[in-house]
């Protein structure tokens, strides 16, 4: 009897070492799966980033969300969601969410803000994890000190530490580096920037820039006027961010330089043999008196500065315009003017 306890007894050891060892091996299989997830994860920050970065360069400012990113072609989908295996409730692609102590596993957050109260030119984008994300139990980043905000960030905090309380984000991606002195830079974003009527109004220039250049691509030429771009569908008139001030119309509208009108757009090309091969376009803000200083009368009629004059000989006379664009340094043979 003694002989086939101990029998029963060696046997049950031999079934409970081999499930201990399965269910050790199960812990183990799935710490794997979770830091190959993360690694995804950051993969895909990364992918996002890079469009960020090329709307960036095409644009000279950031886009205000990722949906703009969509819109312009930038990220033609949201990358698949690694942890949509691993967790019942993630969602398959990855999603854009705001800032909060516990997002969604496979969550983005995009955050651009303005250095110079004028553009986007920075922004700080976050990859969310898991439950058990770099295979600790914990979650890797602690980036926030008390509740996240992005003024409450460690990199503001007089120590440079946070609260010892991870929020979940696997990764961080920030241009440029963070320092202490712009706890108040990361919270002027683009919802403040898009209060701004001469933020809105730059915007809107951008914009027929962008529908002038494409003329040019599609024609080898630049359009002779702006109305060409409506009648052709590059573009339709942007609403104007100044409506209502001073008699300006809903939408904005082309301007002969004497003609002032908040958010007034003024083309003017700049032809060779009768070929448009450059041009310069600028849009007035509301102080007819203020803005910079961009053009001068010559033979009693107004015209931006040449394009290939160095050094220029500006009047010092600001002519009410916000911004100016160009094609770039017009041929020298070229005659200003239509």
């Amino acid at each position: 009897m003694k002989l086939k306890a101990a029998f029963a007894l060696a046997m049950s050891a031999l079934i409970l070492i081999p499930a201990a060892y399965a269910a050790e091996q199960a812990k183990n299989t799935d710490a794997e799966a979770i830091a190959q997830a993360d690694m995804a994860m950051k993969q895909n920050v990364f992918a996002v980033q890079l469009a960020v970065e090329r709307y960036k360069a095409d644009f000279g400012t950031c886009p205000d969300s990722m949906q703009a990113l969509a819109d312009e072609g930038y990220l033609a989908v949201m990358p698949d969601n690694p942890y949509a295996s691993l967790w019942s409730q993630a969602p398959a692609k990855c999603v854009e969410e705001d800032l909060s102590f516990r997002p969604t596993p496979g969550a983005i957050v995009y955050h651009p803000y303005t250095l110079d109260g004028d553009s986007l030119g920075g922004y700080i984008i976050l990859g969310a994890g898991m439950k058990g994300s770099n295979t600790s139990g914990v979650f890797e980043y602690d980036l926030f000190y008390g509740e996240p905000r992005w003024d409450s960030m460690k990199y503001f905090m007089p120590d440079g530490k946070g609260d010892g309380r991870p929020e979940s984000y696997v990764i961080m991606l920030s241009s440029p580096s963070l320092t202490p002195d712009m706890a108040v830079s990361v919270t002027h974003d683009a919802a403040w920037l898009n209060a701004q009527p001469d933020y809105q109004a730059k915007k809107a220039l951008y914009a027929m820039q962008l529908a002038v250049e494409r003329y040019g691509v599609d024609n080898d030429v630049y359009p002779p006027n702006l109305q060409t771009l409506i009648d052709l569908g590059y573009i339709y008139w942007p609403v104007n961010p100044y409506y209502g001030l001073q008699g300006a119309p809903l939408r904005i509208p082309a301007c002969a330089p004497e003609g002032f009108a908040p958010g007034g757009v003024i083309y003017e090309p700049i032809r060779f043999d009768g070929h448009i091969e450059a041009y310069q376009m600028g849009i007035f803000g509301d102080d007819p008196d203020g803005g910079i200083d961009a053009g001068a009368l010559v033979d009693g009629t107004w015209h931006f500065y040449d394009l290939f004059e160095e050094p220029r000989n500006p009047d010092g006379v600001p002519d009410g315009l916000i911004m100016v664009l160009s094609s770039g340094p017009a041929p020298e043979r070229c005659e200003t003017g239509t």
